[in-house]
């Protein structure tokens, strides 16, 4: 098989849907990796849709521990193949048998593992085949998860891939989670925790889970093997028959590892610099989140609460020092609580509460629905007019700066930590624009584009519910005569929308069979007896019906209605 722009080399690996191999993209000169699916496959509609379904997934996930798609098409004989980043490494389950892997990098490599598909999970995609030959490792033990050509998408509202209404359950057998072994159409992200607790058991136990003496799964201690207490019941969680049994997301999991890893897994440079910011007595690092010039986010345990704790840093000179101080003094269920400010001649750090659910910008994989976009954005209002009542400005509202608790709630960081001074001298018109921007994205899946003062307005803002237009355009001033001057009056038009959307309540069809159809005709026979009664005997003697037969008839109908 050719390809024009691409030049193939030694075959990498073969599965039963797909061969990949080493290639050369010819107009940059650099070394990709190509994915053809198999001839043999080819015939099967549901397997073709996986493959065609992979490179549209994978393409949107961006990720340092999934793996980057370049292209996708068809060959000249209408083969279906797609172009990724080529990764010097080996699978997992290579790895496992070539290689001695200290337990503490392998704790690392599910950490990696865990990373990937929470971030996954938060855009509403599921994996569905976890094993270790869907893992890369390169030779400093970095892991990219690949070989998502049967995730199924969750938001099924806001998917426009067409992941079709396959029910044939495809996946891995020995990973497979049992609901999944039923219907594909079970996958949840509980799917993908118990095929992670396959994996770790075989990679920390080296063999695969078997059948206890009394039902469920021998833990890894019963067939033999010693692992850290806290490790194995992890593994044995994620591996429970019940869903609802296990952890329920993947950042729990995550959080038990980062546990057991106690920094381990850091740059010791880094970890070093984080250190400087704490009592190391009372905290312990667990990860670094973020670090550039600016300074860096670290992830603490704290011993005295057992609280998991962000403490974000900022080199001087740098703003947010005073915001800061200010949040710490008030509460609210919109506002990320902080803990506590502190400063010296080189930097100040701000101790706030760690919250599980990461942030917006983790969800934007595509275009929020209306019903999703508007919790989020009432909350986003409420949390901005709580921290303008007290003079707190924003100055640097984004994505990355919304995030979200375990259950979804939104909470807002990042106050007054812009770069570079405010940008007017109306700090509540800066944030408004800002949120415009954000919600914008949110609905139409871009940044917004204006052309000689003008917002462009595409097919996408132009399906949008009129009240949704005219608050994005007076937001982000595409009128400068009619804007917003307060964040509550943007919380006041959305909630206007709010209720005109609750009040519409649909009520599905019921289905047309016998037993409606009965009932259809024993309410008209009901209404024919009612009319009767109240005819005067006269009448009832001229259409025939005496009073022995309406009795008769009344007591038919009760039969009926029985």
């Amino acid at each position: 098989m050719e390809l024009p722009g691409y030049q193939f080399g030694e075959k990498l690996a073969a599965g039963g849907m797909a061969t990949v191999y080493r290639g050369r993209q010819l107009s940059l000169k650099r070394p990709v990796a190509i994915k053809v699916l198999n001839q043999q496959m080819q015939k099967h509609s549901a397997v073709l849709e996986a493959f065609e379904r992979e490179s549209l997934i994978i393409a949107q996930l961006n990720h340092p521990n999934i793996i980057h798609v370049i292209d996708r098409g068809l060959s000249e004989d209408g083969t279906p193949f797609f172009i990724m980043e080529l990764v010097d490494g080996k699978d997992l389950g290579t790895l496992m048998l070539e290689s001695e892997v200290p337990p503490m990098r392998r704790v690392e490599i599910c950490l990696q593992i865990c990373k990937a598909l929470a971030y996954a999970h938060k855009n509403g995609v599921i994996h569905r085949d976890i094993k270790p030959a869907n893992v890369i490792v390169d030779g400093d033990l970095n892991a990219r998860v690949l070989d998502f050509g049967i995730a199924l998408l969750t938001r099924s509202e806001a998917d426009t891939l067409d992941t079709g209404a396959s029910q044939d359950v495809m996946g891995t057998l020995r990973y497979m989670a049992p609901e999944l072994r039923l219907s594909a159409q079970a996958a949840t992200v509980k799917s993908d925790i118990y095929s992670l607790g396959v994996l770790m058991y075989e990679l920390f136990a080296g063999q695969l889970p078997a059948q206890g003496e009394h039902g469920g799964i021998a833990s890894p201690s019963q067939q033999g093997n010693k692992l850290p207490p806290r490790l194995e019941k992890l593994i044995v969680s994620c591996l429970a028959e019940d869903p609802d049994k296990r952890p329920d997301g993947m950042i729990l999991i995550q959080d038990q590892l980062l546990g057991l890893l106690r920094g381990s897994h850091l740059n010791p440079k880094q970890a070093a610099r984080a250190k400087e910011s704490v009592d190391k007595k009372t905290f312990t690092l667990l990860d670094i989140l973020t670090e550039n010039e600016q300074g860096a986010v670290y992830l603490f345990h704290e011993k005295i609460t057992a609280k998991h704790l962000i403490v974000r840093k900022r080199l001087l000179p740098a703003t947010g020092f005073e915001q800061g101080q200010s949040l710490s003094e008030i509460s609210h269920s919109n506002l990320v609580p902080v803990h506590g400010v502190s400063k010296n001649e080189r930097a100040f750090i701000i101790v706030m509460d760690y919250l599980r659910g990461g942030n917006l910008d983790d969800r934007l994989l595509k275009p929020f629905s209306v019903e999703d976009f508007l919790p989020v954005a009432l909350g986003i209002c409420a949390g901005l007019q709580a921290a303008h009542e007290r003079e707190i400005h924003h100055g640097d509202l984004r994505p990355a700066s919304i995030l979200f608790d375990e259950y979804s709630r939104v909470k807002l960081t990042g106050f007054g930590l812009q770069d570079g001074e405010t940008k007017s001298d109306n700090p509540v018109a800066d944030d408004i624009l800002a949120l415009g921007k954000v919600f914008y994205r949110m609905l139409v899946g871009e940044p917004p584009r204006w052309y000689r003062g003008e917002l462009q307005r595409g097919k996408a803002f132009k399906r949008l519910p009129q009240v949704l237009r005219v608050c994005l355009a007076k937001m982000l001033r595409a009128n400068p005569k009619t804007v917003f001057d307060r964040i509550d009056e943007v919380g006041r038009q959305l909630q206007l929308l709010n209720e005109d959307m609750a009040t519409v309540v649909l009520v599905p069809e019921p289905d047309r069979d016998v037993g409606s159809e009965k009932k259809k005709l024993l309410l008209l026979l009901l209404l024919v007896l009612f009319f009767l009664t109240l005819l005067n005997t006269s009448v009832l003697v001229l259409l025939g019906l005496d009073n022995e037969f309406i009795a008769l008839m009344r007591e038919s109908l009760n039969n009926l209605s029985r």
